[in-house]
């Protein structure tokens, strides 16, 4: 069976103000019709301003930890604290700076990530995890910032 699900947590976007706290992402009726929480934060915020000089959000998370279906005890992934801005000013070149502060574990083994690219984890009888570091992306108008984007295939 495949589920697809894409899921953003805390996402905003300048140039409207937003500001967004969010905890969990929960997946409903997926384990005897129970709903799982597939994703989790300690601490969620993000926020999105926009004025006639400039436009700025930012997105932090804190003991973020992804979960699946049948494997409820551990979590797939585990982040320590993920941050991303971006910032365009009148006048000046947009810039974009994602960080991830601490450790990552997947099925809690610390996990060294690249900043060249994603780093694929194959976990036996499981599945493979992606974990693409720190995406920034600017073009001369624009700029956009993901701390930490994942791919699961289990």
């Amino acid at each position: 069976v495949q589920v697809p699900l894409k899921v953003t947590l805390n996402e905003v976007q300048a140039p409207a103000s937003a500001e967004k706290t969010a905890l969990t992402v929960n997946l409903d009726g997926v384990e005897g019709g129970e709903p799982v929480s597939i994703l989790r934060a300690d601490v969620a915020t993000a926020e999105a301003t926009a004025d006639e000089h400039r436009a700025k959000g930012y997105t932090n998370l804190a003991k973020a930890r992804v979960h699946v279906p049948g494997l409820p005890a551990l979590s797939l992934i585990e982040v320590e604290k993920v941050t991303s801005k971006a910032l365009c000013e009148v006048g000046k070149e947009p810039v974009a700076e994602s960080n991830v502060l601490g450790h990552v574990k997947v099925l809690g083994k610390k996990v060294t990530l690249s900043a060249g690219g994603p780093t694929r984890v194959a976990v036996p009888g499981v599945g493979e995890v992606s974990l693409d570091l720190s995406k920034t992306e600017t073009t001369s108008r624009t700029a956009a910032a993901t701390a930490l984007q994942l791919k699961v295939a289990v």
